[in-house]
């Protein structure tokens, strides 16, 4: 929000409350790009909700995520978040698919990222489809690259997801 120093307090209530989100993403949307590595690309979001925002708009996500109607926002949870996953990970990577990856830690999910033109974007799309989260994340089954790739580094169990939805999880 903006104080306006001989201000009328209407303009100041009339401040869209998500300004300090767009101001932000308004930058990192000039800098921000898909990067050459998959680890590069997944700094810069971290390195974004460190500093409490998180842009939706940006081209380091697939165009689906880009499309998606959630707003922009800054939040200290994104902060939290971001200090959360900011430790050592790995990465795996086979042909133009690539998953990082937290080994033995069940609460923090994989990350998976795509190449394209030489470039890698983060697939949060196919996460928000494929990976579900509670006290520990599992993997829905299905037909797509980054299962395969999950299988290659974590030890996964069959396990039921609810619904009747067939999911794995890491194995003790």
């Amino acid at each position: 929000m903006k104080k306006i120093l001989c201000g009328t307090v209407v303009l100041w209530l009339l401040t869209p409350l998500n300004a300090p989100a767009q101001t932000a993403c308004d930058e990192f949307i000039k800098t921000y790009h898909p990067q050459s590595t998959p680890e590069q690309t997944y700094r810069l979001e971290l390195d974004m909700m460190k500093q409490g925002a998180y842009c939706y708009d940006l081209d380091i996500f697939d165009p689906a995520w880009r499309k998606m109607a959630a707003k922009n926002s800054f939040s200290e949870t994104h902060k939290s978040t971001a200090q959360s996953f900011d430790r050592p990970f790995k990465t795996y990577q086979e042909g133009k698919y690539a998953v990082i990856y937290y080994p033995g830690q069940k609460t923090l999910g994989p990350v998976f990222l795509y190449r394209e033109n030489g470039v890698w974007l983060l697939d949060r799309t196919s996460v928000y489809q494929h990976i579900r989260y509670g006290q520990e994340w599992m993997v829905y089954d299905g037909d797509y690259p980054y299962l395969a790739l999950l299988k290659k580094v974590f030890p996964l169990e069959e396990g039921a997801a609810g619904g009747g939805r067939k999911a794995y999880r890491l194995q003790e």
